[in-house]
């Protein structure tokens, strides 16, 4: 089970957090009529469900009417829902897609937030206080238990239920004890998934401007000074995240760049943050040497490569070319992936002898192992310098089993291997080989993933744009697909008869090889690929100018296996298929 506290929401993915979003409303309201705020009403009650009525008739009548203020009983009623929780009282099935004890919560979480735009924030810091402490009960109560952490499972987004709770405790704390008390919520309620949420979140909380700004921010910045650097910037990280946070809204982007300059080496975030503040900021010429001074200062080399990246493409805008491709070097070299192999041979629009040239140099800096490719980017490499024969005893090498593991080089050499035998640039349409053809570029999105939790090293799957969402470029810096890439090295590579003979030959009994690897380890899921690959080849040799060959290859393969039906359903669908598209 993943622990809640390294699951992040994707940036984007949440609606504006509740004071944007209420600063929002008002100036739709002053800017709509008295007639037509009335007519869209009425229209939003005609869409209501029934269960919405009554709430919507109440909201309207309620007006300006106040009913007289009584002792509110929800800090209560938060004790008495976590004694439940911990004498098992919710005897619904935790496994369940709606438990019990989530209502009760939602229902708690609505009452605070009334309690807060009531002006009430005592109650809100009492009943939120103790509430969000409920996830620490995870192991300890019943009703916790299942497949998901019992904050995944509420309806409430805690990020934006934590941001009140803290705009809550700011408010209501003397102004010498803020800053350490904030931390101290922070610091003990950082196992939330939504513990990400800082002073921003906390400012965003309500509409109305957070009270006494200017003397609150130099003490919060001296207090998270004080802090142990993080070693990482995970989401457990503390002092990172928030000292960034801060030193931006006091002394904005040139404070966070005296920052990077004294901790980016060891929190290459903070260079991140920089860019990304100069760039708002539409400072382009100041981003692109902060970027320069961030791939000279930092070691780690998947930061490094990241960065590199980023000074790729600033290098692009400003039309800084010769930066641009050694900044493309430098991010293959520092962190190998089948994007940033592209993106340096598209980086200046090289010709085909600079382009050799470039990937030559490549080739020979992995010699002598400084730069580590995978087998997989290795094998791209020698096919783009148009070296077949080593692309295909890397594949030879390789296991049986694995293609789908992104270091394999199975996925690549044998389409175009075939492609080479048949003397083609490109698969035809609809074609078994334009779809392993198309799924080349496939790459792997990194964006879904949070970017604290490791890849493993040389992967050749891309992890340059796993880091915030970055502001768009002036040009389009979208490196050419290994489609095309591959096509123009195949349009130069010309194979004697005899060896496009045994190139096919060899392809053949590297099918064979893993089809018996698949089914003789009854690797069931697997068959279906093997069955697909088969039909690649059958395509391939027909293409190379031996139709015959194909169906009796089929057959072949099936009679190999008489005991495994299932396997020999995948064949003669992908017979079936290739018969019916001709």
């Amino acid at each position: 089970m993943a622990r809640p506290g390294i699951i992040r929401r994707r940036v984007g993915d949440s609606p504006p957090a509740r004071g944007p979003f209420l600063r929002r409303v008002r100036a739709v309201l002053e800017d709509t009529s008295h007639e037509t705020l009335k007519r869209q009403l009425l229209e939003r009650a005609k869409e209501l469900p029934a269960e919405e009525r009554v709430g919507f008739l109440q909201m309207l009548s309620r007006g300006e009417r106040r009913s007289p203020k009584k002792p509110p009983a929800v800090v209560a009623d938060v004790e008495t829902f976590i004694a439940a929780l911990r004498n098992d009282e919710f005897a619904d099935d935790p496994w369940s897609d709606a438990p019990e004890w989530v209502d009760y919560f939602e229902a708690l979480v609505s009452r605070a937030t009334k309690a807060f735009i009531d002006g009430e924030r005592t109650v809100v810091v009492d009943a939120l206080g103790r509430l969000l402490r409920v996830f620490e009960l995870e192991y300890d109560v019943a009703a916790f238990y299942g497949e998901e952490p019992p904050e995944f499972r509420v309806r409430s987004d805690l990020g934006e239920v934590l941001a009140l709770y803290l705009r809550a405790l700011y408010e209501t704390t003397p102004h010498q004890q803020r800053a350490e008390r904030l931390l101290e919520e922070l610091s003990s309620l950082r196992g939330l998934s939504a513990s990400r949420v800082g002073l921003q979140a906390i400012m965003n909380a309500d509409a109305a401007p957070l009270d006494e700004l200017d003397r609150f921010l130099p003490a919060w910045l001296e207090i998270l000074c004080k802090l142990e650097p993080d070693r990482d910037d995970s989401p457990l990280s503390l002092r990172g995240p928030l000292l960034r946070e801060a030193t931006l809204l006091f002394a904005g982007a040139d404070g966070l760049g005296e920052l990077a300059k004294r901790e980016g080496r060891e929190q290459p975030q903070t260079y991140h943050e920089w860019l990304d503040a100069l760039l708002r900021a539409d400072r382009r010429e100041d981003a692109l040497a902060a970027a320069r001074e961030a791939v000279g200062a930092v070691e780690d080399p998947w930061d490094k490569a990241r960065l590199a990246d980023r000074l790729t493409n600033l290098a692009v805008d400003t039309g800084e070319e010769d930066l641009a491709i050694e900044a493309s070097v430098t991010a293959w070299r520092s962190r190998p992936t089948l994007r940033r192999l592209r993106r340096l041979c598209s980086v200046g629009e090289p010709g085909r002898e600079t382009l050799r040239t470039r990937l030559t140099t490549e080739a020979e800096a992995a010699k002598r192992r400084e730069v580590r490719p995978s087998s997989r980017l290795a094998a791209v490499l020698d096919l783009l310098l148009g070296d077949l024969s080593s692309a295909l005893n890397r594949l030879t090498r390789a296991r049986s089993l694995g293609w789908s593991g992104s270091e394999h080089p199975g996925p690549i050499v044998f389409p175009v291997a075939l492609l080479a035998a048949a003397e083609l640039s490109s698969p035809p349409e609809s074609s078994v080989l334009a779809e392993l053809w198309d799924e080349m570029d496939c790459d792997f999105d990194l964006d879904d993933i949070p970017d604290d939790i490791p890849d493993d090293e040389r992967t050749g799957i891309d992890e340059s744009e796993s880091v915030a969402p970055r502001l768009p470029s002036l040009v389009s810096n979208e490196p050419k697909t290994l489609g095309e890439l591959l096509s123009t090295a195949l349009g130069d590579l010309h194979l004697p008869a005899g060896t496009r003979r045994r190139v096919v030959e060899r392809m053949r009994r590297l099918v064979e090889k893993r089809a018996e690897a698949i089914v003789s380890g009854k690797y069931r899921g697997a068959y279906a690929r093997a069955a697909r690959l088969a039909a690649a080849w059958t395509e391939g040799a027909s293409l190379a100018g031996d139709p015959d060959s194909g169906p009796a290859f089929l057959r072949t393969l099936c009679e190999r296996y008489p005991r495994h039906s299932a396997f020999k359903r995948e064949i003669n669908a992908v017979a079936s298929r290739r018969i019916s598209s001709r």
